[in-house]
């Protein structure tokens, strides 16, 4: 059995995105009852603006979250391999990707490539424009597979500790693409769409009463499922998808959908492998 995971890991560099990610990974720690370990990595040799950069963000951790205890990690190495490895026993990986910036630093090339090979969920958490949103539902993509499992699992959690709501989306779309045909003979629509209600209802059987605090919403849409997730989320807290992984990206989050979710963060997006949520 493996042993509990013990703090909520953030990446910082230094940036002006930092402060978002920070603010939002230590409200999360707190309302976790969890350790804030701050990491930074930097090339082969010492800088000094990356022990600066790690300082200022532990003053801001402790401003925002006085009651959480706040630990520091400077190394050197290539960000990915560090955070990575630094992130192992780590409830998620909190990183302030770039949107719609060259790539850099931390930004989404970073992202992607933890989002498919982090040990634990990774959260993206896009630039504040305002106060940080705390209100709002946890949304989370349901597919019914493993993937949406874990996302599923992790979304509960993330979604009692915060004293909040789940909206479940499950999108679809028949052979055809977005078009359904309704005439007699036809692509049956009311079958489909009773069809794809029984998955999501088969997907949430059983965690009502693993989380009976937590209210959840279930939505059938039919169409792209980055639409429909994106649609529910701007004015949600948290959104959360799967990820297959190094395999690549499948189910909710493949291609396109994945780059897009990405550049385009409403809100803050978990993404969750399901050999990384433990």
């Amino acid at each position: 059995m493996s042993a509990p995971r013990s703090f909520l890991a953030v990446g910082v560099d230094g940036s002006p995105r930092d402060r978002a990610a920070v603010t939002w990974a230590a409200g999360a720690a707190g309302s976790r009852h969890l350790p804030l370990r701050l990491l930074h990595a930097q090339g082969r040799r010492f800088d000094r603006a990356g022990a600066d950069a790690v300082s200022a963000a532990a003053e801001h951790a402790r401003l925002v979250a006085p009651a959480v205890e706040v630990q520091s990690r400077v190394l050197t190495g290539d960000p990915v391999a560090v955070l990575r490895d630094q992130s192992r026993d780590a409830v998620m990986l909190v990183l302030a990707p770039h949107t719609g910036e060259p790539l850099e630093a931390f930004g989404w090339s970073t992202a992607a490539a933890l989002t498919v090979s982090s040990p634990c969920p990774v959260v993206a958490v896009p630039p504040r424009r305002g106060p940080a949103r705390t209100a709002g539902a946890v949304v989370v993509g349901v597919d019914g597979s493993e993937l949406g499992g874990a996302a599923l699992a992790f979304a509960f959690d993330h979604a009692a500790a915060a004293g909040t709501a789940l909206v479940a989306v499950h999108a679809w779309q028949d052979a055809a693409g977005d078009r359904v045909d309704d005439r007699a003979g036809g692509f049956d629509r009311v079958e489909a769409e009773q069809a794809q209600e029984r998955v999501l209802a088969e997907a949430l059987a059983g965690w009502a009463e693993k989380y009976p605090d937590v209210p959840v919403r279930r939505i059938v849409a039919h169409g792209p499922a980055r639409a429909a997730l994106l649609a529910r989320a701007g004015t949600a807290q948290l959104l959360v998808v799967g990820s297959a992984g190094r395999a690549g990206l499948t189910g909710l989050l493949h291609g396109s959908t994945s780059q897009a979710l990405l550049y385009e963060l409403p809100c803050p997006l978990a993404v969750v492998r399901a050999d990384g949520a433990r």
